[in-house]
């Protein structure tokens, strides 16, 4: 599989997580911001199962970007699940991962999901697809493109989902399938599409273009659950109890609960504190925010990240710059687990 942009983590997601670490338990939003996680959660998994399936496409040529969020006009984004790309064709994957008896009403271009007796209803994911047929053209046609055939498809990943629809339309099923059934629709596409409508350097084009431009979705979550600052838990957060638990000494963070220890916690508060209150943070605020009295010491732990900052030394902003953390992160564990 020639994967162009792999399926990441959502940030939403690791946002949601931040919240709900640093947020009391008693607190009255825990329970709402822990359904969205379960939401968000949910969709994610559905995208990542369908990954398997892909695999046994036949065409070598296809490129695959996973999770494209992509600037359209005043100041909107349009977020495709899974977009496929080739010379001849391009295909865009909506997926949804939703159990019990879907019912596709075609005519008043609704979802209907029963479940456990009950009826619940959904967005059309249809319409919603075909809005992303014709943002993606509206998009190629700006960036000077051809024309080239656009395939939408609502993949249901639960392979339990019972799929239905309105009787004498059962067209519907050419755009609406189980995961299982995507390798022979997307074969299909390679033996019904042979003309080329994109040469290579329209397609480098176009995958530098969706990389550039990709904007993860991180929503305002503070304002959606009026969560004001102040109701975020301060301190180091442990791995192991979730909870901001950990104290300095000795070079160490040391967690008061279960008592493990690293040396870098304190990269993690600093994402924390990027969800949270966004990507720059003076000495100051790294104090407060991580419990640490010592100036001196919140400047060594600053200065060994290599943060780039503006301002002069007093009034230094430190630029939290996500990829960066995460980065050092990964490397300090890395570098501890091979001690």
């Amino acid at each position: 599989m020639n994967i162009i942009k792999k399926r990441e983590y959502p940030l939403n997601l690791e946002k949601l997580q931040t919240m709900r670490n640093r947020l009391s338990a008693l607190n009255s939003k825990t329970h709402e911001i822990e359904e969205e996680m379960r939401l968000v959660l949910a969709g994610f998994r559905g995208e990542q199962s369908i990954d398997y399936f892909l695999h046994f496409v036949t065409d070598d040529c296809l490129l695959y970007f996973h999770n494209l969020r992509i600037p359209w006009k005043n100041g909107l984004y349009f977020q495709i699940d899974t977009l496929i790309l080739c010379p001849y064709f391009i295909a865009i994957l909506e997926v949804k991962n939703i159990s019990g008896k879907l019912f596709f009403d075609q005519l008043a271009e609704q979802l209907i999901r029963t479940i456990d007796g009950r009826e619940e209803g959904f967005s059309y994911p249809v319409t919603q697809v075909n809005r992303q047929v014709y943002q993606l053209r509206m998009l190629l046609q700006q960036i000077g493109l051809p024309h080239i055939p656009i395939v939408p498809f609502v993949v249901v990943s639960n392979s339990s989902t019972i799929i239905t629809t309105n009787p004498d339309k059962n067209d519907l099923f050419g755009q609406v399938t189980h995961a299982s059934n995507l390798p022979d629709k997307l074969n299909k596409l390679a033996s019904q599409f042979t003309r080329p409508r994109f040469t290579k350097e329209q397609l480098n084009q176009l995958s530098t273009y969706f990389l550039q431009n990709h904007q993860p979705l991180n929503s305002k979550y503070l304002e959606k659950f009026s969560l004001a600052p102040t109701e975020f838990l301060p301190g180091v957060v442990c791995e192991q109890c979730c909870r901001p638990t950990m104290i300095r000494t000795n070079g160490f963070w040391k967690c008061t609960q279960c008592r493990s220890k690293n040396r870098y916690a304190h990269i993690q508060a600093l994402i924390d504190y990027y969800f949270l209150f966004g990507p720059a943070i003076t000495n100051s605020q790294f104090r407060t925010f991580l419990c640490i009295r010592s100036t001196s010491l919140t400047s060594k732990l600053l200065g060994e990240l290599n943060l780039s900052f503006t301002g002069t030394f007093k009034n230094r902003r430190y630029n939290l710059e996500l990829n960066h953390l995460k980065q050092t992160l990964h490397d300090w564990k890395e570098n501890e687990n091979r001690a």
